[in-house]
């Protein structure tokens, strides 16, 4: 990635019921060093904004929530302030679960 942090996998898990508002899935990912900074860590798969983007204190792990259920081949972007980093995380159907919030 940038030197700094890695994205190096994720799950999309559909949720049973949409949740806050609107939320259809929640993204989880494993990390490495994501750093809690004045810009903001950020994410999107395609054009689409992950909400509510929780972090882990280690900066092992984010987890946040997304509107619509990606289209496949759809990609996982990052970073700060802008998510202008591609990751290698692909949304491929068939890779996710249900899931209850």
């Amino acid at each position: 990635m940038n030197g700094d942090f890695a994205i190096l996998s994720a799950r999309f898990d559909t949720l049973v019921e949409p949740v806050g508002p609107g939320w259809v899935m929640r993204i989880t990912a494993k990390a490495r060093n994501i750093h809690l900074r004045a810009f903001p860590f950020i994410a999107r798969v395609a054009d689409q904004s992950v909400d509510f983007l929780c972090i882990s204190l280690n900066g092992d792990l984010f987890e946040g929530y997304l509107r619509q259920t990606p289209r496949p081949g759809d990609r996982l972007f990052v970073g700060y302030v802008k998510a202008d980093v591609a990751t290698s995380i692909v949304y491929q159907q068939g890779d996710v679960g249900p899931s209850v919030a």
